[in-house]
């Protein structure tokens, strides 16, 4: 494991769901033929922000970057006193995301680099790879990753690890719940800063759920594999892509080495675009 960096702090790029041209001159539902739950389908579409809240706080999700589909996120998280993991009371870290492929197709592959220093940027830093795909109706998806890869500077003390996990999106009344599960070994699960687990090589269930109370804003909790995670994330302006995620690592205190037993502020800023 890395002693002093820690993996950036990612912000998802979820699959979009097109809203389909060609409606002729029909102005009102019953002219389209459409239910009044594909109405208010359709409105949900029309009305939601041009990038969407987070799904996780800590584990990969299925659903990931395409062509045209880039991202920055810039992040943090405190460090209680007296671990020694740093030197410092925080730590800080920055990630780029790019897509390649069609997932709703075929199949994407989201790319992210991986910055694990403000103060010497670019000095650390690993790449991590995910294959992912849309199932039929866009709202669930399936990947298989790996992370930590072709590591250099002080990063290269870290291991890398795979993983593979599913995103389904349900429907709580009419507020959307996405739910995530997978299986991962070693560092598989920390692209939030955090705690780590000392076993490398035991593969483990992660996942969690998050509730969209507001198509702005998701309510996320998340069992990394070794920790609960648990936080809000924000898309403050409708027509801006830009995710403000806030929450906390570890929020049982588990023990899960011999410095890291108490809960961490996390938080992260990022800007998703497509083009």
């Amino acid at each position: 494991m890395q002693d002093k960096r820690f993996s950036a702090l990612k912000i998802a790029v979820a699959a979009s769901l097109p809203l389909a041209s060609g409606l002729g001159m029909a102005t009102t539902p019953a002219d389209l033929g459409l239910s009044p739950g594909q109405v208010s389908y359709l409105e949900a579409i029309v009305n939601a922000p041009v990038t969407p809240p987070g799904l996780a706080l800590g584990s990969p999700v299925g659903f990931g970057a395409s062509w045209g589909e880039v991202g920055i996120a810039v992040g943090g998280a405190t460090i209680p006193r007296g671990s020694s993991r740093n030197s410092n009371h925080y730590d800080e870290s920055t990630s780029v995301l790019f897509g390649l492929g069609d997932a709703q197709k075929y199949v994407g592959l989201e790319t992210l680099v991986n910055l694990n220093s403000f103060t010497n940027f670019g000095s650390d830093g690993s790449l991590s790879f995910k294959l992912h795909t849309a199932l039929p109706g866009y709202r669930a998806a399936v990947a298989f990753g790996v992370e930590n890869v072709a590591r250099w500077g002080a990063a290269k003390t870290g291991e890398s690890s795979g993983y593979v996990v599913g995103t389904k999106f349900v429907d709580v009344g009419r507020l959307p719940l996405a739910l995530n599960l997978g299986f991962g070994n070693g560092n598989s699960s920390t692209q939030f800063t955090g705690p780590h687990r000392s076993d490398s090589t035991k593969v483990t269930p992660f996942g969690g759920f998050a509730l969209y109370v507001h198509p702005q804003v998701s309510l996320i909790t998340d069992w990394t594999g070794y920790s609960l995670n648990s936080g809000v994330s924000v898309v403050p302006l409708k027509r801006v892509p830009v995710v403000i995620t806030l929450g906390a690592s570890n929020v049982t205190g588990r023990n899960v080495s011999s410095s890291d037993t108490k809960a961490q502020f996390i938080g992260g800023i990022g800007l998703n675009l497509k083009f």
